[in-house]
Formats: structure tokens, sequence, C-alpha cells
């Protein structure tokens, strides 16, 4: 007998089919079934079907984040979090404290450091966290993910020397500072992953996997570093609470597809970030006099990996955030496809901070679409924060450019860069709508960025993220109605029950604030 449930009393949001009358929503065998007035989809039931009362709450397909490096969001847990800090001081004492207790015998690990808001706004130094240990390497990143500090151990460990490109010496030029970026951090990532257990690895991707569907999450593009990682997930895709869209980070066209995937890229880096000053912009940093940044690549090398993949009819995406790195990546684009039209090619850019006009216009154009991050403007964004001490006054203004896009006709669909920001959709939808004026969605625009559209850029619309009768039953029940709460606390809309194809993978909250989670496989 077919598995069924009806949600009755249901506010179904209009993103789909959704009939104008429809106050239920039918599910059979983990597909919606039929949507339409409650007293006529309760006639189709079974006796053994289940009836759960939305009780007026509203119904959205399940939200999907396009930009999750899942293992490292997992991973934060068995790390020390240096967010509060305020001062080095601070960093130092929440290292040493957690020292004995977070320290896993062959390296101390930490995040969410963030220099622009320290008192004395810079990296703690080699020598620093040498006090704390010199036997045991100690790997602190920066909360973009794009420079970190390390110690004399694990600056020894990784062969690291003066002449890999991205490690900040000294003013004598005599020592190194502990600081990386570029090249030397991508080194010390590696040596950094070779350093964490297998099957602290493997908790890590359920435990990421949990934190996204108690985030109305039923979707994650996530990016792996490591084919090793990808082979793990193939083999724990049955366990997890939520559908996995493998990213792997290389150019080995054959690795990736060896092992069967149809997308390639997701975060490879074309340039940093703003925060590190590693972004490739065309004009100089506003606080870095005569920087512009970073390009990882030369020109053709991308275009000869671009025209690569796209023979052999993958998904290319790409990190860019600065303009000077978009242009590189857009001119990849554009060679290939001048060469090798494909009408349905879903080429990617993650990020894509900073735009011209023009390169809005031939991002359009070419149909690439744009895996983007809103809620880094909630973070950075505005004349107070950080992008605008890197940009200025006037390019600050211009960041994230959402109403454009969409008015030019881009695909962008949301993501969260977990870990950099929490995967967390309706803080980026809150951050959409709560834009200046020239960059501002509506909240049926913003929600599609984090639903529709994340289907559509994983080639999966056909199969998620609108209320269709035939498309998989993965929802999200919300406590509010965005449409209907102030923009300003769209942001703090709680998440009431998730389903992944027809199933409860997030129960109520209970009356003491408590939310039942099914329990992750072990």
């Amino acid at each position: 007998m077919p598995t069924q449930i009806l949600l009755k009393r249901a506010n179904l949001f209009p993103l789909g089919q959704v009939p104008r009358v429809a106050d239920a929503l039918l599910i059979q065998d983990g597909r919606i079934a039929a949507m339409g007035r409650e007293g006529e989809l309760i006639g189709r039931l079974f006796s053994q079907s289940r009836i759960i009362d939305a009780g007026g709450r509203v119904i959205l397909p399940g939200f999907i984040d396009t930009h999750v490096h899942l293992i490292e969001t997992g991973l934060l847990a068995q790390e020390v979090d240096l967010s509060p800090a305020e001062t080095i001081s601070q960093v130092l004492d929440l290292l040493n404290q957690a020292f004995p207790l977070r320290c896993n015998p062959r390296i101390l690990k930490a995040h969410s450091l963030d220099p622009s808001q320290l008192k004395e706004r810079r990296y703690p130094r080699m020598e620093e966290l040498d006090a704390i240990s010199s036997k045991v390497p100690i790997f602190v990143l920066r909360r973009d993910g794009h420079s970190c500090a390390i110690n004399s151990a694990f600056y020894e460990l990784s062969g690291l020397t003066d002449q890999v490109p991205g490690v900040e010496m000294d003013a004598t030029r005599a020592r190194p500072t502990g600081t990386l970026r570029a090249g030397a951090l991508e080194l010390a990532r590696k040596w950094r992953n070779k350093l964490s257990d297998q099957e602290d690895r493997i908790e890590a991707m359920r435990q990421a996997c949990w934190e996204a569907a108690s985030a109305g999450v039923t979707t994650v593009h996530a990016l792996f570093s490591r084919e090793q990682d990808v082979d793990m997930l193939l083999e724990l895709a049955g366990e997890l609470p939520v559908d996995v869209v493998p990213y792997l980070i290389t150019m080995d066209v054959d690795l990736v597809q060896g092992r069967g995937l149809r997308q390639i890229g997701g975060d490879l880096m074309v340039d940093g970030s703003l925060g590190s000053h590693t972004a490739a912009l065309f004009e100089p940093y506003a606080d870095y006099p005569g920087h512009r940044g970073r390009l990882y690549f030369h020109q053709e090398q991308l275009v000869e990996f671009v025209a690569r993949a796209h023979r052999a009819g993958l998904q290319v995406a790409m990190h860019a955030i600065g303009d000077r790195a978009v242009e590189q990546v857009l001119m990849a684009y554009e060679t290939v496809l001048d060469g090798d039209p494909r009408k349905d090619h879903r080429h990617r850019i993650e990020h894509a901070e900073l735009l011209t006009c023009g390169q809005i216009r031939r991002i359009a154009q070419r149909g690439i679409a744009l895996a983007v991050q809103p809620a880094f403007e909630t973070f950075w964004g505005g004349s107070g924060g950080m992008y605008a001490r890197r940009l200025g006054s006037k390019r600050v203004a211009t960041t994230n450019p959402y109403r454009s896009l969409i008015d030019a006709g881009v695909i962008i669909a949301g993501g969260s860069d977990s870990f950099v920001t929490p995967v967390n959709p309706l803080a980026g939808i809150a951050a959409c709508v709560n834009r200046p004026q020239d960059h501002r969605l509506s909240v049926l625009e913003a929600v599609k960025v984090f639903t529709y559209n994340g289907a559509w850029i994983g080639f999966e619309e056909k199969d998620k993220g609108q209320l269709k009768e035939g498309l998989k039953a993965d929802l999200v029940i919300l406590s509010a109605d965005p449409r209907s709460v102030p923009v300003t606390d769209i942001q703090n809309i709680q998440i009431h029950m998730v389903f992944k194809e027809g199933k409860v993978i997030v129960e109520p909250a209970s009356s003491g604030g408590d939310r039942a989670i099914a329990p992750a496989k072990k």
C-alpha cells in the first residue's frame, strides 16, 4: 500500500503550480501527489495514512544551499572557535584554554579568526603560537578560509619555505611570520587534512548534513578538496538526511568522470577573498594602496581546463570574488563557448561579489549562472563594514548587485559558503530583501534564489525546488510566513518541520523549545 501523508490547514507558498484554493498537500510515496482543498484530498487517503495539521503555517519547497564546505563545517565542532575574540590576547587565551581539551596529539586546529575585528588588526605571530606549543602543530584559519596562522611545528612539518608563494616573511625577510595565503595556504590545508582521522571526517559529514536539515535545507552542493571524501560520500549517501551534490575541487577531468560526476571545480579558486586582500580587483584596495589582490592561474590554464571539461560534458564551477578574477573566468568561458557552443551548459561562477555592468551583460548573454552568498553582506557589507574598508565608499555600494543580475536574466542561486557563514537560508533570504533599494529582491524572488534556482543550477529542477505535483516532497514548514512579517524579522523565523522525500526528518520543537531531529546512523 502506498505511503501517504496529508498536510492540512496548509499555507502553500506560491512557487510552482499551486492552485489558488489549495489549503492541503498530499504526499504519496515520497512525492507531491496533489494540492487542493482539504475536503477533496481526504477522500483520497488510505486507512493507514497520516494526517499532519500545519496549523496555517507556510509550506515551502525544501531549501537548497549551493555552496557548502561540508566536511569542514562538521569539523568545526572539533576545533577551537575564535569568533568571540576581540584582541590577540583573547585569541591566545582561547587556544591555551582549549589545548588540553581539544588537542589531538597530532594537531590543534582553530577557526573563525577575524583580524579585522581584533583591536590589533593583525594575525597572531608564529612566536606567539609557539608559546602555546612549539611541538604540536597549530593551524588557525581565518574566517573567510583564505588565510591562516601557524606555529613553527606546523611550518616545519608541512615543508613550507620562503620560496612558496603566500608565505609571509617578516620585515627582514629572515623568518616567517606564520601567516599563509594563496599557494602556501593550500599546501597547509593538505597537511591539516592528513592529520585528521578518517572517522573524524565521516562523523563531520554526518553532523554537517544534520545541521543543514535543521535549517530547513534538503539539498546541499558540497565542495570536496580530496577524492577520498567524494568516495566516502558515495558510500554514506543512503545514510544522510539530505541530498548532497558533490563538486570535486580539481582540474582533473578524468578523475571526476571516473567517479560518475557531472560537475567539476566548485571552489576552484581563481582569486582569494576581500578580507584577506587576495580577491583580484581592477583597482587597488582602499586600505592597501597599490595592491590589487592575486590571480592564481594564467589565462591559458583556465581556457585549457574549461575546454577539456566542457568537451567532456561537465558543468564547470570556479571561485571568483573580485572583478578582475570574474573577468578571467568569464573570458575563459567565452573563449570555449565561442568555439564549442552548448545551450544548456550551466557553467557557474562562485561568489562574483564585485561586477562591472559589462560583465553582468556578458554573463547573461552566455547563460552563466552565479552561486552567491547573500549573508556575506550581513556580516561584512554596508558603509561601516569590512567591505567598505577594503573597497572604499564608492565601490562598496556596488557589491553583490542581485537586482541588476536578475533584471538582466542571470540565474543566481543562494548558498552560505559554510563554514564561512552558517547554513541558514532564512538569513540569506533576509539579506536579499534588506539590501539597499538598487540591489533589493522581493521575498518571492529571494525564496526562489534558495529553492528553484538552486535546483536549476544543479540540473535538478525537474525533481525539486517547487511545489508541483510529481516532484519530490522535499518540504519545509516555517513558524511564520516571510511575506507577512517585517523584512527585518525574516531571519528570526523558526523551522517548524522538514520533510525529505516525504519522510519527516525534523519534528516540531517541544513546548520546552527542544527540537526532535532523527538520529544519524553510526
